[in-house]
């Protein structure tokens, strides 16, 4: 199982519906890939359920080209709606982890002052003990 593989680019090779099927075979596996360009690849309507599957699996691509394929607009729909749906709810993961991670700089910025204060207090006490 890939980890790492973010981006794919099989545009422009006539792999067909057959080699297709097998990308979305291994989308059902991969939870990493964000991008797939499928574009000018000579996909047909065979494909379409098998990718509109995979899509509905994988929701972590959020990035997809098809361009230049003989699939027909009717079959191609319910893949592209899928695709937005999964790009909607990356987009709305991302703008929640934003607002999280603004949460825990200005928690670091506020606790960060406070254990300067902390440590300037204590400071200052060992310094009168001292006097003492």
């Amino acid at each position: 199982t890939n980890t790492s593989l973010t981006s794919l680019d099989v545009g422009c090779n006539p792999f067909g519906s057959t080699g297709a099927n097998h990308f979305a075979l291994a989308l059902h596996h991969n939870s990493t890939l964000r991008s797939l360009d499928l574009s000018t690849a000579n996909l047909d309507n065979d494909c379409a359920a098998a990718l509109l599957q995979a899509l509905q699996r994988n929701t972590s691509v959020t990035d997809l080209g098809m361009m230049m394929n003989q699939m027909d607009m009717d079959l191609m729909e319910p893949i592209f709606a899928r695709f937005r749906q999964n790009r909607e709810e990356f987009e709305a993961q991302q703008a929640q982890l934003e607002a999280r991670m603004a949460q825990v700089r200005q928690w670091v910025q506020v606790g960060g002052a406070a254990l300067v204060v902390v440590a300037f207090v204590a400071a200052a006490g060992a310094i009168l003990r001292r006097r003492r």
